[in-house]
């Protein structure tokens, strides 16, 4: 059954607990072909003839929501930024599923969430079992860093967070219903991705054999301070057999 006419795009769609409706991002706006603003959409999932809600203002990007279990809340990423989807960060925001005020509960970060602009299939944040707790990924640097938001206390911490390339970078997140079991796939600088379980290290080796046959560097981290004060992070990627000469004059 078609839920959706007209002719603007609708990418994310999610399901809501009960099944009863499907959030979605569109741009069902006057302007949809000249500006870049996407909002949060809900529709009944029973009947497409009924308008569907809008529930966001946006000023810029909204992305991948997912609605909680208890079905209070719609978690998404948004950038604030319209007429481009790249030029500020993505943080993630919590809105009521009935309609609200949405809030911005990562924003005192000061790094941006793991999001691509549409079309792009974004992971979206997860919810804990008890909805008491949402995870995203954020940026740091060159890594991927794995968040907890905690509702009740407003608080966020990391939950996995490498501080060395040679440590796995997770990418896909996922969880046992009472929260408590993470496992998910990751990478490093010097082996492509593998499964692993949080606390219990790698539990695949399906490139080992290929890894075996060859040498591989990983790479260096190289720190500048830029004029107005700013940290600028660069990696330095050698050759395997790269060694340093040392010249006598």
């Amino acid at each position: 059954m078609q839920l959706t006419n007209g002719e603007w795009h609708h990418f994310a769609p999610g399901w809501s607990p009960d099944g009863a409706h499907i959030t979605c991002i569109s741009t069902r706006r006057d302007d949809w072909d000249t500006e870049w603003v996407w909002d949060v959409f809900v529709l009944d999932a029973h009947d497409g003839a009924a308008p569907p809600r809008c529930l966001t203002q946006s000023q810029g990007t909204c992305a991948a929501p997912a609605w909680s279990p208890d079905g209070n809340w719609i978690a998404y990423y948004a950038n604030e930024c319209p007429s481009t989807a790249y030029t500020q960060d993505y943080y993630l925001w919590l809105m009521p599923a009935a309609g609200g005020t949405p809030r911005n509960v990562s924003r005192r970060l000061d790094r941006g969430c793991q999001v691509s602009q549409p079309p792009s299939t974004n992971e979206p944040p997860h919810w804990s079992a008890d909805s008491g707790t949402v995870f995203c990924h954020v940026r740091q640097g060159g890594f991927y860093h794995y968040y907890a938001y905690d509702l009740a206390a407003d608080q966020l911490h990391p939950v996995l967070a490498s501080s060395d390339v040679e440590e796995p970078i997770d990418g896909w997140v996922r969880q046992s219903v009472d929260g408590g079991l993470l496992t998910f796939t990751a990478a490093t600088a010097v082996r492509p991705a593998e499964l692993y379980r949080a606390n219990h290290g790698r539990l695949t080796d399906l490139n080992g054999d290929a890894l075996a046959s060859f040498n591989v560097r990983a790479p260096q981290r190289i720190s500048h301070t830029s004029a107005e004060g700013w940290e600028i992070e660069s990696w330095l990627w050698l050759p395997p057999s790269y060694t340093t000469l040392m010249v006598r004059c």
